[in-house]
């Protein structure tokens, strides 16, 4: 597994992935805001993430496959045909 993605480091990195269109594999993302961000398509699979923020995030027709997720916030976010296939939902919410 990678070393940890933090902050803008991870926020970037998730925009890069997002805009290739390409699933990515085995990262790991905590302590990130991506508030507000266009993440449409993004493709990730045995990820994990750790205290992150999806509020009014666009996720549509994304996929988390084999991820795990703790402490992390959807508010607002646009999960419209998003998939959580196989991924472990820990402290998450949605308003």
């Amino acid at each position: 597994m990678a070393d940890w993605l933090e902050g803008n480091e991870a926020v970037e990195k998730l925009k890069q992935i997002a805009a290739s269109g390409k699933l990515e594999t085995g990262l790991q993302f905590r302590n990130a805001n991506c508030t507000g961000q266009l993440f449409k398509g993004l493709m990730l699979a045995e990820c994990h993430f750790e205290n992150v923020k999806f509020d009014s995030v666009d996720l549509e027709d994304s996929k988390f496959i084999d991820c795990e997720m703790t402490t992390l916030s959807f508010n607002s976010a646009n999960l419209k045909n998003a998939t959580f296939f196989k991924t472990s939902i820990n402290r998450c919410f949605a308003i």
